[in-house]
């Protein structure tokens, strides 16, 4: 299978880009919200030491803003509460549905 884009760069199967993902989220959440240092062992990362000084003052964490070019990436905006931006629109009538 041949690919482009980012997930040609990275060597990344794209199959696996939602599953990253949501790990990625995950991680970024827990590090905004969790005093560390922790350890994070996902399927896909593994971090030995993680971190973050300073820790956001926003409290739970920051406002995410996350991408939705998909049903299924706006349904994990919508779960997440994140705010929704559409940076690839091929149909209108998807964009709609999606928003």
């Amino acid at each position: 299978m041949r690919t482009s884009g980012a997930a040609a760069l990275s060597g990344v199967n794209p199959t696996f880009s939602h599953e990253r993902f949501h790990e990625a989220h995950d991680l970024i959440v827990r590090s905004w919200t969790e005093p560390g240092p922790f350890e994070f062992h996902g399927k896909h990362y593994h971090v030995e030491y993680v971190n973050p000084w300073p820790r956001p003052y926003q409290k739970p964490h920051p406002q995410l803003l996350m991408s939705a070019a998909t049903p299924e990436s706006a349904a994990f905006a919508a779960r997440h509460k994140a705010i929704m931006g559409m940076t690839l629109i091929s149909d209108l009538d998807v964009a709609r549905k999606n928003i």
